[in-house]
């Protein structure tokens, strides 16, 4: 395609030998012609593909499948091309799956950390070379593409005003952003008819491809816009079109119109810089002339429009936007017919337009195209003051709305499926993301053209060497520490392969903006390769230096250790210089680099001196400037990247200001200014300043439309994303026009041309947010825009936010602005006005910190709750930093709070709906130790006792001070040290109490959950293992290998079962009072015992040598289910047991039950079980059995491995838990999924229902993930979540969900969590009962003597 970057080579073979310009075609045709005749397609009517009833939109039927493709080859894609995979290559080592070495290097890591996920597990393991990140974020753009703007302006506006501000609105709900890109409106940039135009669309387009969802929107009626000249053409095509032409005066015309380009490589033939006044009749004649004389298969390479280029970009390119592209097809009834005779260069139109719709009718979905034939002449457009028209526009509305929310649907439904950074082994998603984000900027910083060869062999030998002090490297800032830093990393697994490697980059995200964050990033990563899970403890620097430095010596016992920091100086934040958690001395096998920038005002010049006073001399490298030839080569390779060619005058400009670039940044911004002198015509002069740079945008933008933009960036936290720069400039009157149907539209194009051309010095965040690349270029553009406008950018930012622009409800704004609420839906919140408005106010009160200090940020625990619940405890901390008051001089509501984060921060980084429990058991104890003064903090303690949101709150947990002497903040072994408690079980008979079972102390306590109180304790009882009540107070117990009866309420031993349990499968359950079942000691029957006289009544047997490996009763104690090993393939036995009889031999062909998952209703009318496809290696899958019928009542295949599995009759569903941290809720009666919860970070591998339904205590037994969470299942929603200070050795649940029982290890009672919400009472529903006999309260049995004399 001869536009953006443009010249033709379709009509020739892909084996020729001959060279092609170094600007190719944006898209190419192979000479394979269409099938439909030429002619034909030229003389057809629009019209003729369009059908359906008058004024209404006709769409297809809901077939999805995909059509034959076309016959397009593409060939010397240009960069703009999108693919259906978008992904970074480095440099070093392609990304890809893990090898076979790798895989034997990550041997020795804990079981938790190898379960991860390939592309996580790299992460993980620091390796920069071999990941492969994942590129797409959380973005969803709109790109609308329309072939004449006028034409559709009406059903343009009508999306952005009506549909996609909604839509925005529904994808915050879900965390998601959602961006709208329309270039085509009536603006002079549209009407130029240059290459600018193709060239902004093609790269904005190709820019959002890299890393966001596109969904490409298509209005394509009876026009296929202009065409244009085409920008290059190849010499021995241009040679072929001068002499192919007419007459004299149209070779001269091309003549004049091209000249040769001889810097180009190959040398090609260029279009040459004309003014606006020089064009209109003559660039048309060019335009007939190659129309002329240009084959059909050169004309489809040189002479397109934009729509056709747009559309060979997305949807010809890419099956992936073929399946979203929505196309709107609409034509007016009486049309103006085209004149008799047509000129060439309308039949040309209409054969282009032809083939293009037939093209997209073959590629496109059929559902996602909407035809409509609209009633008038279309000589004044769509009216919307006409019914006819009116209903038209209500039909695409409603088109357009229903398949772009699907659109957005499936796309976060497939991003959810696909990608890894998820919560994986009890790891919160959140560290996954961390880590790739810095991946993604690894990879691409390390791109650059920047060598430094020198410096990074020094950093190799450092690497590979004994030293045992760490490497800093300083530089100025833009002199390439950061691609060397990323290249370093790269490396890294060449110079060590079973190295361990954390990497950071010091500003890149928002958990790399301060010591601590990043010193908890580091740690969490470390803490994984270590111990399999995160760094569990207190979230301050002194804590944080200790496990550091433990953490690593460990790892270094077991493999290199290398951490390299980027940046150190950028840190921000009070303590911001702190650098204990360096050693002056590493341990052996340990590496630390780290780059410094020296002298920059805007830096912590600390970190430098404290750096120079702790290490040697010896331990600092500088990065040498760069010499003549080297800035000749990184500005000659920028020249080529941004240009592809220029002329020898700017060549020569260029070069004589070479001298001046003695750092690399420099250098670049001197090869990027040649774009601007040549694209925009500018003068050839100005040094590679950052500074120079922005003087020359504001000359070329306006000065006042650049600061309004580059201002509210510069002032921005972190950035801004797309749709907020956009909402920031609509709203500025000079951004507005008469002109375009909507008067902002001319906003969102200044932000496309602003960031394409400023793309080398943004990076995109993995939040979708635009940052400066470089510290430089930050400084710069403070200097640049805030001398005089600062506080009324800031001001501007914060009005924003706060949701004043949306709440005037300015008319020109329609549809632009949404809400700007805290708090989104329950579970989704506005992350970015939490995050913006802290900084922002605290640059408009810096005059007065003091007062900053009680603004709602520190004082309102609601917000505080949103905020820690959006980002975390890291962002409050840093706003808190923000005050720069030592722990002294701070109120004391302030210093309160940030002790209540450093000491929850793991907890409430988890799940902040644990706020109000952690927030009152802290004011507990500082109340208990001295008093709460402040009425600050007595109003967080008042809200905290009557949580505004369900809160599980512990009653008798110990002080969160006394609990450090038992919590371990690092945890290496995966088993417990001490489990004070066994098992946990739920007492059906006595509501309101449980039984604890300690193994090792041979003990069996029955508690009162209420009261929080022990209420009798049986000593002596021979290993117990597990219980089963019979009655009210008798129970069996399982000691060792044998069932025993006891009285929970004398205390006493009652008498044994004949015979020994199975060692490995000791399973039985409760027939009735008197009888129990189990299986022999052979696993061969099931035994009928009596429980008053311990003897064996009959035995149930399927048939010989048949080895049962379950055994299941009904809670009735009707029905018997028990799997069998011995039978291929293994069936499940169901017996009745009233009558004692075999009922069902239940089997699938081809499968296995796994008959350690499986569950029975309580009246015994359906069996679940989980079951393997012996032949396939696919996840295992649900069937539940109807044991009425003996018949498969339902099958379900979640798609992932299922860890735990329940059903309840009472709430008529099946809950299972899988192994990737999800519960699905099936129902019964439909077979449907009823819920999905989420929220787990490891395999759910415990599910507890209510006694009486209703309610779901899930939890992982593992303790990988070490939360236990409260679910509604009439709602599916969650009601509360706890993560106790020590991991969770068993639990239990009561009616209602109103009380848990926990079990911790090496804690020495159990826990009673109590669910409270604001206006809840204490339960007094056990305040007047009384476990048994009241002279039995609170005693000790010791039933050592008593067994022995029973003959045990």
């Amino acid at each position: 395609m001869g536009n953006s970057c443009s010249s033709g080579q379709a009509h020739k073979d892909k084996d020729t030998a001959s060279q092609r310009s170094e600007e190719s075609p944006s898209y190419q045709l192979t000479c394979k012609k269409s099938s439909v005749d030429g002619a034909a397609l030229a003389g057809m009517a629009p019209s003729a593909v369009t059908g359906g009833q008058l004024g209404q939109l006709q769409t297809g039927d809901a077939r999805d499948c995909k059509k034959p493709g076309l016959a397009k080859v593409l060939r010397g894609v240009a960069s703009s091309s999108i693919s259906d995979s978008m992904s970074l290559n480095s440099p070093i080592g392609a990304p890809g799956a893990i090898s076979e070495l790798d895989r034997l290097g990550a041997l020795g890591l804990p079981s938790a950390t190898q379960a991860l996920h390939d592309a996580a597990l790299l992460l993980v393991l620091g390796r920069a070379g071999l990941a492969k990140p994942q590129m797409k974020m959380n973005k969803i753009v709109v790109y609308i593409s329309a072939a004449d703007s006028q034409d559709c302006c009406v059903e343009k506006g009508m999306l952005h005003s009506e549909v996609t501000s909604k839509l925005r609105v529904w994808c915050r709900t879900r965390g998601w952003q959602l961006h709208v890109v329309d270039l085509h409106w009536r603006t002079p940039l549209e009407a130029q008819r240059d290459h600018e135009f193709p060239r902004l669309c093609l790269s904005e387009l190709a820019r959002h491809s890299e890393y966001a969802y596109v969904i490409p929107v298509l209005f394509l009626n009876s026009s296929l816009g202009t065409p244009l000249l085409p920008l290059t053409i190849e010499c021995s095509d241009f040679r072929v079109a001068v002499d192919s032409a007419d007459n004299e005066d149209d070779r001269l015309l091309l003549s004049q119109w091209y000249e040769v380009d001889s810097a180009a490589s190959p040398p090609c033939y260029r279009l040459t810089e004309r003014g606006n006044e020089d064009k209109g009749d003559e660039e048309r004649r060019v335009l007939a002339v190659f129309q002329k004389v240009l084959s059909v298969e050169l004309r489809d390479a040189y002479l397109t429009t934009v729509v056709e280029q747009e559309v060979h970009n997305t949807v010809l390119m890419s099956q992936e936007l073929a399946r979203r592209c929505l196309w709107i097809n609409r034509v007016f009834m009486q049309q103006t017919g085209r004149p008799e005779h047509d000129s060439v260069s309308e039949k040309e139109l209409q054969r282009r337009l032809a083939i293009l719709q037939k093209d997209l009718k073959s590629q496109l979905v059929e559902k996602h195209i909407a035809r409509a034939v609209v009633a008038g002449t279309g000589m004044d457009g769509v009216q919307p003051s006409i019914p006819e028209h009116a209903q038209y526009l209500s039909g695409a509305k409603a088109h357009l709305a229903e398949r772009l929310k699907a659109a957005a649907e499936a796309i976060i439904e497939e991003h959810a499926s696909r990608s890894p950074l998820t919560h994986a082994q009890g790891i919160h998603a959140s560290m996954f993301e961390e880590l790739n984000s810095h991946t993604v900027f690894c990879q691409k910083t390390a791109q650059s053209s920047v060598n430094r060869e020198a410096v990074l062999n020094s950093v190799k030998n450092y690497i590979v060497s004994d030293s045992t002090q760490c490497l800093v490297i300083v530089g100025a800032s833009g002199s390439g520490k950061s691609t060397l830093i990323a290249r370093a990393a790269q490396c890294c697994h060449q110079w060590s392969p079973d190295a361990f490697l954390a990497f950071r980059f010091v500003g890149i995200t928002n958990m790399a903006s301060t010591v601590q964050n990043i010193l908890s990033s580091v740690v969490n990563q470390s803490s994984i390769i270590l111990c399999g899970s995160q760094y569990v403890g207190r979230y301050d620097i002194p804590k944080l230096c200790e496990a550091f430095q433990k953490i690593i010596s460990e790892i270094a016992q077991q493999r290199p250790t290398i951490i390299m920091i980027d940046g150190l100086d950028q840190v921000q934040g009070f303590n911001s210089a702190s650098l204990d958690w360096i050693p002056t001395k590493l341990p052996d096998n340990v590496k630390i680099v780290i780059t410094v920038a020296e002298g920059h005002k805007e830096m912590c010049p600390q970190v430098g001196e404290t750096l120079r006073a702790k290490l040697d001399d010896g331990c600092f490298i500088n990065m040498p400037d760069l010499t003549k030839s080297e800035a000749r080569s990184i500005v000659m390779t920028g020249v080529v990247q941004y240009n592809h060619s220029v002329n020898a005058a700017i060549q020569e400009a260029v070069l004589k200001l070479v001298g001046e670039c003695n750092i690399p940044l420099h250098a670049k911004i001197l090869a990027w200014r040649t774009s601007v002198w040549q694209a925009w015509g500018a003068r050839a002069g100005g040094s590679g300043s950052a500074g120079g740079a922005l003087a020359a945008l504001e000359e070329l933008c306006g000065e006042s439309r650049l600061r309004a933009c580059l201002g509210a960036l510069t002032a921005s936290r972190h950035g801004l994303a797309d749709h907020e720069m956009v909402d920031l400039l609509a709203r500025e009157k000079q951004f507005h026009s008469l002109d375009t149907y909507l008067p902002w539209a001319p906003a969102a194009i200044f932000w496309a041309r602003a960031s394409a051309r400023l793309a080398p010095f943004f990076v995109w965040g993995g939040d979708g947010r635009a940052r400066w690349r470089d510290r430089a270029l930050t400084e710069a553009a403070r200097e640049c825009f805030f001398p005089q406008a600062e506080m009324q950018i800031r001001k501007k930012l914060v009005d924003y936010f706060e949701g004043k622009w949306y709440e005037e409800k300015d008319p020109n704004l329609i549809g632009r602005l949404i809400p700007q609420d805290n708090k989104i839906t329950a579970e989704c919140f506005n992350a970015r006005k939490l995050e913006e408005l802290p900084y922002q106010r605290y640059h408009l009160c810096k005059p007065n910190l003091e007062l900053f200090a009680f603004e709602k940020f520190f004082i309102d625990d609601t917000w505080i709750f949103d905020k820690i619940s959006a980002l975390g405890c890291g962002q409050l901390l840093e706003d808190i930093g923000l005050l720069e008051l030592a722990d002294d001089d701070a109120p004391e509501h302030v210093r309160f709070l940030k002790e209540f984060l450093e000491i929850n921060s793991f907890a409430l980084n988890y799940d902040a709906k644990q706020f109000y429990t952690l927030m009152y058991l802290f004011l507990e104890e500082k109340s208990n130790n001295g008093g709460v003064q402040s009425e600050i903090c007595q109003k967080w303690y008042n809200n905290a006792k009557h949580p505004p949101i369900p809160s599980l709150v512990p009653m008798n947990l110990a002080k969160p001070s006394t609990m450090g002497k038992n919590k371990k903040d690092i945890i290496i072994s995966e088993l417990f040290d001490t489990k004070t408690y066994d098992l946990v079980v739920r007492l059906e008979k006595c509501e309101g109490y449980v039984a604890s079972l300690s193994t090792e102390r041979e003990e069996i306590c029955v508690w009162d959950l209420a009261k929080c109180k022990k209420v009798r304790t049986l000593q002596g009882v021979t290993h117990p293992i597990n219980l089963v009540e019979i009655d009210q107070f008798r129970c069996v117990v399982l000691c060792r290998r044998e069932l025993r009866v006891y009285d929970l309420n004398t205390g006493t031993f009652i008498t044994s079962l004949k015979g020994v349990m199975n060692q490995k499968m000791p399973f039985y359950g409760l027939h009735d009072p008197s009888h129990l079942v189990c299986l022999s000691r052979n696993r061969m029957y099931v035994n009928l015992m009596n429980t008053d006289t311990g003897d064996c009544v009959t035995t149930f047997k399927a048939g010989e040598d048949r080895f049962l490996n379950s055994l299941l009763v009904s809670g009735d104690g009707r029905m018997l289910v028990c799997g069998d090993e011995t039978q291929k393939p293994f069936p499940l036995l169901v017996w009745n047991l009233s009558s004692r009889k075999l009922l069902y031999d239940l089997r699938i062909p081809h499968h296995d039950f796994i008959t350690s998952l499986a569950a029975i209703t309580h009246e015994g009318s359906y069996v679940c079980v989980v079951a393997l496809e012996l032949d396939e290696p696919t996840p295992n899958f649900i069937v539940v059995y109807d044991l009425q019928s003996g018949t498969l009542f339902k099958k379900w295949k979640p798609g992932r491995d299922t860890a735990s599995l329940a059903i309840s009759s009472a709430d008529g569903c099946v809950v299972s838990g899988l192994d990737d941290a999800r519960i699905l809720v099936w129902d019964l009666v439909t077979g449907n999924c009823r819920y999905t919860l989420w929220g787990h970070t490891g395999a759910v591998t415990c599910l507890r229902l209510a006694p009486n339904g209703g309610h779901l205590l899930s939890s992982d037994i593992r303790c990988r993930d070490r939360s236990i969470r409260l679910w509604d299942l009439h709602s599916g929603t969650l009601i509360s979540v706890f993560t106790p200070p020590e991991r969770v050795s068993s639990c239990e649940i009561l009616s209602g969900g109103r009380h848990v029982a926990l079990a911790l290890e090496s804690h020495k009672d159990l826990v009673t969590l109590t669910l409270m919400t604001n206006g809840s009472d204490a339960d007094e529903s056990n305040a007047e009962k009384c476990y048994g006999d009241p002279e039995n309260e609170g005693k000790i049995f010791d039933l050592r003597d008593k067994e022995l004399g029973n003959g045990c």
